[in-house]
């Protein structure tokens, strides 16, 4: 189960798992400047929710305000910033909206490898496997299937739908 982006009329490959199309949400910001999303509106860092220390005794209700009240979406002049700060479970994005991210979705992404290289264990590997196996690099993939997603649901006037 994970995310999936339709139109009226048509489905697209382009998809996520929910936590994954998180990250690659993270790793748009980390291109447009934003060095941690989950401090954005919208978002939340867990991390400062919980006590420090050996073990995670719960929430320390003084850092909840500051967890949660991120930075407003509205001071990020970026065409990708309604992908970034979109549903990741439900809602669509205008064709006006695709429109303006493909192309920057494109850019973005452009200067990231095709392929990750990553490293087998021993024991694979003294029954035959190579020591790095070649891995398509999946956001990339499916930022670029995206894009066209978006760029046709322009072309026919469609919102593209986030569905999970």
């Amino acid at each position: 189960m994970g995310l999936n982006f339709h139109s009226e009329t048509e489905s697209f490959d382009a998809q996520w798992s929910f936590s994954g199309f998180k990250s690659f949400r993270g790793r748009l910001a980390k291109e447009i400047g934003i060095a941690n999303i989950n401090s954005m509106d919208g978002f939340c860092d867990w991390e400062l929710l919980y006590e420090t220390g050996d073990e995670r005794k719960g929430i320390d209700r003084d850092k909840l305000v500051e967890a949660v009240a991120g930075r407003a979406w509205a001071e990020i002049d970026d065409a990708i910033t309604p992908l970034l700060c979109h549903s990741d479970v439900d809602g669509d994005l205008s064709p006006e909206q695709c429109v303006q991210i493909a192309p920057r979705l494109k850019e973005l992404v452009a200067d990231w490898p095709d392929a990750n290289e990553i490293g087998t264990q021993p024991e694979h590997q003294a029954i035959g496997y190579p020591a790095w196996i070649h891995v398509p690099e999946h956001d990339k993939r499916n930022a670029i299937l995206l894009a066209k997603a978006m760029e046709w649901c322009a072309e026919h006037g469609e919102s593209l739908t986030f569905s999970g």
